[in-house]
């Protein structure tokens, strides 16, 4: 199983159903907080809490603020 820590920066891919159907999101932003069966992540301008079966996440570089 991964290993997440929260203030890592990322790209995330989750996969959720609505409506019957399997659908995915994959986005760039960063892991707030990590609880035992969910991940708490957030990109520019949402916060989703996935469930750690559903999540991949490829650690990256923290982006340089302007």
């Amino acid at each position: 199983m991964d290993e997440y820590n929260p203030g890592e920066w990322g790209i995330a891919h989750f996969e959720y159903h609505k409506k019957g159907e399997r659908k995915g999101i994959t986005a760039f932003g960063q892991i707030l907080a990590v609880e035992k069966k969910v991940v708490l992540f957030e990109d520019d301008c949402m916060e989703y809490i996935i469930e750690k079966s559903k999540f991949t996440f490829e650690k990256k570089a923290t982006p340089v603020k302007k």
